[in-house]
């Protein structure tokens, strides 16, 4: 047994005596009925491909990226509202226990969850041992042996995950917890700190194309990007008008920095042609909650929908149907970032037309406005504002 398939059996553990299976095997020894119940009952999981996007899910963010949101948020400028209970709980939760979770978080939830999917889904037949050992991110396994000192503490955060994430842990999720604590079973029998093993090589997969998971795949030859991140001021959205190193928000004048790493992480998906019907990728990251939109297009256009045609060379682009001007420009380090053979960033100026609107509550006259949120003078009811000025820009690279 290898030790990264000790450790997933340990840290799946939990889970997997919970639910009633021998909590020293991957898999947890389930018959495959049992294990494709569980899977489909506790996380939707039905096919290989909703395991595997599933554990690459666990294994970019998963819930932890959730705690590094409410931790940043919680307290300071932004209040959620009264109506949404949930989200009242957790940032209660997360003021109470910050220091307790700390930079740790939902790591080791997430561990246990990934690791119990994995095993599940070998012993449903939804995907061969080798394949679910490697579909846990190695990155994952890492943190949890690098942030946690011993088996009890992986046993706290697992206690203070599922208060933050539930409210309170399960009395039988508990008592799994306290067993594998104080009796035998995989904990005991892994002393701390575990291996990990070295990272697994991309498994052969006969139903996929593998040049089109590749991040190095060549990339075409003009792309669309659209960006929006939360604000970490007032948490409202904030779309920055260029690839550039700041933005500033229109709401709350916060000031948000991007360093080239942050436009990698933003647009390191490979490009596909979006679900029309979903077309943008919503994301909880380590520094923000963004949603993004990355295209290959055939051609340029203005935000008016007009055609433009593509330049050669550096310089301003005017619309012939409304005027409006798009900037072309040579990359800089942000946007080489994105990628390294970027030739030429088109960057459409923001709208600054203004809009009078009513307010929402009180119908009174607002002010004319390019903002998309106003406050009622009269009332102080936030009124939002659907208008130009309003919507993310489209960016195009030619590659």
């Amino acid at each position: 047994m290898t030790a990264r398939e000790q450790l997933a059996i340990a840290l799946a553990a939990p889970i997997v005596r919970h639910q009633g299976g021998d909590d020293r095997s991957f898999g947890g020894g389930l018959v495959a009925e049992r294990a494709a119940s569980l899977l489909d009952a506790l996380f939707m999981v039905k096919t290989a491909e909703d395991a595997r996007a599933l554990l690459a899910s666990f294994g970019e963010h998963g819930q932890r990226a959730e705690w590094t949101q409410y931790r940043h948020h919680a307290g300071g400028a932004w209040k959620p509202g009264p109506e949404d209970e949930s989200v009242v709980r957790k940032a209660a939760y997360t003021i109470a226990h910050r220091d307790e979770l700390g930079d740790r978080g939902l790591v080791a939830l997430d561990a246990m969850r990934s690791c119990a999917i994995a095993g599940w889904s070998f012993a449903a037949g939804l995907l061969p041992r080798e394949q679910a050992l490697a579909a846990i991110g190695h990155g994952l396994l890492a943190s949890v042996v690098k942030v946690h000192k011993s088996w009890a503490q992986v046993a706290a955060q697992l206690r203070l995950a599922f208060g933050f994430t539930e409210g309170a842990v399960p009395a039988d999720v508990d008592a799994a917890i306290s067993a594998l604590e104080t009796g035998d079973g995989p904990w005991r029998d892994l002393a701390w700190p575990p291996k990990v093993g070295p990272a697994p090589a991309k498994a052969a997969r006969d139903d996929e194309d593998d040049d089109e998971d590749e991040q190095g795949a060549a990339a075409p030859p003009l792309v669309a990007l659209r960006l929006t991140v939360d604000c970490p001021g007032c948490g409202l959205p904030l779309s920055p008008p260029t690839i550039g190193p700041a933005a500033r928000c229109r709401h709350c004048a916060t000031e948000v920095a991007f360093a080239p790493d942050d436009w990698t992480y933003f647009f390191a998906r490979p490009v596909r042609t979006p679900n029309a019907d979903d077309p943008y990728i919503n994301d909880f990251g380590k520094r923000f909650f963004s949603r993004t939109d990355v295209r290959a297009v055939e051609s340029i256009a203005c935000p008016c929908g007009a055609p433009l045609a593509l330049p050669a060379s550096p310089g301003v682009l005017a619309c012939g149907t409304c005027g409006a001007i798009t900037d072309v420009r040579v990359p800089d380090d942000h946007a080489r970032a994105i990628h390294p053979r970027v030739r030429l960033v088109l960057e459409p100026r923001p709208a600054r037309r203004e809009v009078a609107a009513r307010c929402a509550a009180c119908d009174a006259a607002l002010p004319t406005t390019t903002e998309r949120i106003v406050r009622c003078p009269g009332c102080a009811t936030r009124t939002f504002i659907d208008h130009a000025a309003a919507r993310r820009p489209t960016w195009f690279l030619a590659i």
